[in-house]
């Protein structure tokens, strides 16, 4: 991810005219790879001394405008965000018995964090009835996910990760499946 939130696209380093790139996208990569192609397609058929609009755009996602200082900075704020969130659960999951509802409580069409068998999971209950248990690990990095009660998702506030109501990937960075109890 870019500390400046833009996405690189261009010429890869300084010294070659020959290798270009587009990455950090950060999940919005349908609408600024199109742009991304276009702006690397200018750059390849007219060079930096093309004078369109498509100039302006190169300078301001020049891939060669990366700063290890500012990056550097960016990574450590969000890995103590992401440490603060993981020991913050940690902390909550001892609480967690004592301040969540029994699976059994559960309404038709409804999830959240639960309590089943003495133990903190995530449940969904369908319109039939049908009871669908998960451990509420996420399986990327371990922080515990949130139940989002209008997509039906468990979603991973460390890294974004998102899971059905059976525990099954929508997007990652996880690729595994969360546990089914």
């Amino acid at each position: 991810m870019p500390n400046d939130s833009l996405p690189y696209i261009g010429y890869l380093h300084y010294g070659t005219k020959t290798l270009y790139t587009a990455t950090g996208f950060k999940k919005w990569g349908f609408s600024q790879a199109a742009s991304g192609g276009n702006l690397i397609a200018n750059l390849i058929i007219n060079g930096d001394n093309d004078k369109s609009i498509w100039t302006d755009y190169h300078h301001m996602f020049d891939a060669r405008r990366w700063d290890l200082n500012k990056s550097i900075v960016n990574a450590v704020k969000m890995q103590a965000f992401v440490s603060k969130y993981f020991v913050q659960s940690a902390i909550e999951d001892s609480k967690l018995n004592k301040n969540v509802i029994d699976v059994e409580d559960l309404g038709k069409d409804c999830g959240g964090i639960c309590k089943a068998d003495g133990k903190v999971c995530g449940a969904y209950k369908d319109i039939n009835g049908n009871l669908f248990k998960v451990d509420i690990s996420c399986r990327h990095l371990g922080c515990h996910v949130k139940w989002n009660q209008g997509d039906r998702t468990y979603d991973c506030p460390c890294h974004g990760s998102r899971y059905d109501f059976k525990g099954n990937v929508i997007h990652g960075p996880s690729v595994l499946s969360l546990k089914q109890l």
